[in-house]
């Protein structure tokens, strides 16, 4: 990028480089015995366009795409200057898809590109079994019994499984009773994600139930 000022000097240097080379085309061939019109008009002819000459000598110099870049960002300024209404629909229209993007992005990058809040989230996968004869309303996911003798299977690829499943509760006691929606985990899922319980403690291997694959939280392991 070339300063302002220092663009400025070397245009007036080239403006009177060439127009010195002009100059002493149509001297010499004044001293030829041509006349000075003469002398002129065969002078420009061998010379070629000046205009032409000078945009190459630009183009030399480097950064003519920049200079583009600027002219037509003025054109663009003057012309939305003349026509407001244009100029007032043309940035809603762009604010509007910025904040479209900007929405469609934070949620694309929230579901698939951020990490998992928990430790070493890359190492974490997902087991599911999905019927042969699947229809609308086949359910995927692995029952309990399976997920028993997964885990009772010796296995070099996982390090740890554990398993949880959304199950609706009702509350009962003072009042009306209220569904809760609730969900039901192993034993191990907390130690499993790598995530340690905001109050009290994990729950213990000795209150599992059914086949050591759902936990019993009491008052004691809450």
């Amino acid at each position: 990028m070339r300063l302002p000022w220092r663009r400025n000097a070397r245009e007036a240097e080239l403006n009177e480089e060439l127009r010195a080379h002009l100059q002493f085309a149509i001297e010499q061939r004044i001293q030829r015995g041509e006349s000075p019109d003469v002398a002129r008009a065969n002078a420009l002819r061998e010379f070629g366009n000046v205009t032409h000459v000078a945009e190459v000598t630009r183009d030399m110099w480097g950064g003519a795409s920049w200079d583009a870049l600027v002219r037509d960002l003025r054109y663009a300024a003057r012309g939305l200057r003349r026509s407001p209404t244009f100029t007032a629909v043309a940035v809603a229209t762009f604010a509007l898809g910025i904040g479209a993007n900007t929405a469609m992005f934070t949620v694309v990058n929230g579901a698939l590109f951020k990490l998992l809040p928990f430790a070493q989230p890359d190492r974490l996968v997902s087991l599911s079994r999905s019927p042969a004869a699947s229809g609308p309303n086949s359910r995927s996911g692995l029952s309990d019994h399976t997920f028993v003798e997964l885990r009772a299977t010796p296995s070099r690829a996982f390090s740890s499984m554990a398993t949880a499943a959304g199950k609706p509760m009702t509350l009962t006691g003072n009042g009306d009773a209220e569904q809760l929606s609730t969900v039901q985990v192993s034993w191990n899922l907390m130690s499993t994600l790598g995530v340690p319980p905001a109050i009290g403690r994990e729950f213990a291997a000795a209150r599992s139930a059914r086949g050591d694959c759902w936990s019993r939280a009491d008052a004691r392991t809450a």
